[in-house]
This record gives C-alpha cells, sequence and structure tokens, in this order.
C-alpha cells in the first residue's frame, strides 16, 4: 500500500522484535503512591462539590497522616540497600495507639458540634484535651513496652508475590460480584433512570451500596486467605528468603527447619487467633441476619 504513493514499506517491528522493554522495579512503588494521591484528589474534589465537608474532615486526616507517613519512608530511604520500606518498631505501637484514640476522639468531638451537641461534646473535648496533655508529654512513654527495638517492613520482593495473589484470588471476586449484580432487580436500575440518573450514578448510588455485603464477605474471606498463605512464597520466592516471611512460612521455618516445635505451634496458635479474630465476628453476623429472615 505504501508503495502506490512512493512512500517507503512499513516495518512490522513489534512482530519480531527481541529487545525487551526494561523498567525499574523500584519505581513501581513510587508510580502506585502518585496513583493512590491521585485518586485522593478526585474523591476530595467529589466531595467539596456535594457539599460534604464532614466527610470530607472524616477522610482527609487519616489518609494525609498516611500519605505523609509513606512519604517521609520514601524520603529516608536509602538506595544502596534498597531492601526494606515502611519500618515499623513495636517500641512505636504505644505511641502509634495513643495517637489513634486522640484523633479519633477529636473528630468525633467536631462531628458532635458539627450537629450541635454541645453538652456531650463538651465532655469529649475536654476528655481530648487532657489526652493531648498526656500525649504531648510524652505520656505514652510510661506504657509498658517491649524492651529492645524490634524493626520490621516492607520488602520489594512481596509486590510479586502481591501481583501473583491478586491473578489468583481475582476469580473469586469476580464471581461473587456476578453473583451480587444479578441478584439486582431492574426494576431498581428502570426507575432510577427514569429519575434521571445516568448509568454512573446508577452503579454510585443503587448498585454497588446494594453491592455492600458482597464486599464484605469477599473482604473478609480474602483477608483470613493472605493471613494464612504459604503456597505462593513457597513457589515463587522460596523460604530461604526470609525478607518476604509471613507467618505461615514462619511455622515451618521454625518447626521443620530448625526443630523448634513448640515455638512454631506457638507462632501457628497466634495464627490461628489472628484468622478467628475475622471470621468469627463475620460468621456471628451472617447467623444472626439469616436467623432475622
Amino acid at each position: 500500500l505504501p508503495h502506490m504513493v512512493g512512500a517507503k514499506a512499513w516495518e512490522f517491528r513489534w512482530l519480531n522484535n527481541r529487545q525487551p522493554v526494561l523498567f525499574n522495579w523500584h519505581d513501581v512503588p513510587v508510580s502506585t503512591y502518585l496513583l493512590l494521591i491521585a485518586i485522593t484528589l478526585f474523591v476530595f474534589f467529589r466531595l467539596v462539590r456535594d457539599r460534604k465537608y464532614l466527610t470530607l474532615i472524616y477522610l482527609a486526616i487519616p489518609t494525609v497522616l498516611v500519605i505523609l507517613w509513606i512519604w517521609s519512608d520514601w524520603l529516608t530511604w536509602n538506595s544502596q540497600t534498597p531492601t526494606m520500606h515502611g519500618t515499623f518498631n513495636w517500641q512505636n505501637v504505644p505511641r502509634y495507639f495513643a495517637a489513634i484514640v486522640l484523633i479519633g476522639l477529636l473528630l468525633y468531638t467536631a462531628r458532635l458540634l458539627w450537629h450541635n451537641k454541645r453538652r456531650t461534646a463538651s465532655i469529649t473535648g475536654i476528655l481530648g484535651g487532657g489526652l493531648l496533655w498526656w500525649y504531648f508529654s510524652k505520656g505514652y512513654e510510661q506504657l509498658y513496652n517491649v524492651e529492645t527495638p524490634e524493626n520490621y517492613g516492607f520488602n520489594i520482593a512481596l509486590i510479586g508475590v502481591l501481583i501473583a495473589a491478586m491473578w489468583q484470588m481475582s476469580g473469586y471476586a469476580m464471581a461473587m460480584y456476578l453473583a451480587g449484580i444479578r441478584g439486582i432487580p431492574e426494576e431498581l436500575r428502570e426507575a432510577a433512570r427514569v429519575d434521571g440518573c445516568n448509568e454512573w450514578q446508577v452503579y454510585t448510588m443503587i448498585v454497588l451500596p446494594m453491592l455492600r455485603p458482597i464486599t464484605l464477605s469477599a473482604a473478609i474471606v480474602l483477608g483470613h486467605i493472605s493471613l494464612k498463605i504459604f503456597d505462593l512464597i513457597f513457589a515463587m520466592v522460596g523460604i530461604d528468603h526470609w525478607p518476604v516471611s509471613v507467618p505461615g512460612v514462619q511455622v515451618y521455618y521454625t518447626m521443620f527447619r530448625s526443630n523448634k516445635f513448640a515455638v512454631g505451634s506457638s507462632i501457628a496458635m497466634v495464627l490461628l487467633i489472628m484468622v478467628a479474630s475475622v471470621i468469627i465476628p463475620y460468621l456471628i453476623t451472617s447467623l444472626r441476619s439469616e436467623h432475622e429472615l
């Protein structure tokens, strides 16, 4: 075809090109971080446009704190040893817990003032002020804590495992959502369209709110599967790469490599308690809702 107009023949090099496209895996977390910031700004813009200022406050404060924590981690990251991110020290747990309680109490006070409940807001405000003074006077240092620093973090190699786990369990989540969408009556969508809703509003105002039980069930089931995951890490990176260790791998490594059966059993019991803390409330709620029906 190009010869008909006197041009050179087209060469489809992408059919037989053997040169790979190179990129740096260490740039993936930065790109993901920027994508999350863009999504967060879009959500905040919609809340401001809809004048949902109280919801904006509740979402903005913890979101900004998490973003600043991640950003401070990347600013202090040593590129010479790109192994761990988000280093977490168990000695900081009392301080983090006190900060979470303080922020929650102040947000609850702001909510009470927003709804003109001044008497209750004055009580929570006094408690919040006392807790604020206690926090800035470093009263959390008097709480019981571990004796030595125990630093843990996030390894870059876990990103590949996360991608494989998402691909593995995406079919289960899709099947649950497909069943939930098919269970929504078509009459509700038609009524929403008659009232003037477009397709985006039909899904955001009708479909997605009715899929909340499906979302909760999928999150709880996938959460307990992620807690006891073992096969993906064993198959992809092995158990000798200790920075990508999870509780299931630690049980195997402690019991069958180090022959510490008592310690391995203790780790297994902690894992059982973690899984039970997720599953038991879900089962109680499900059985209670079925009994009410």
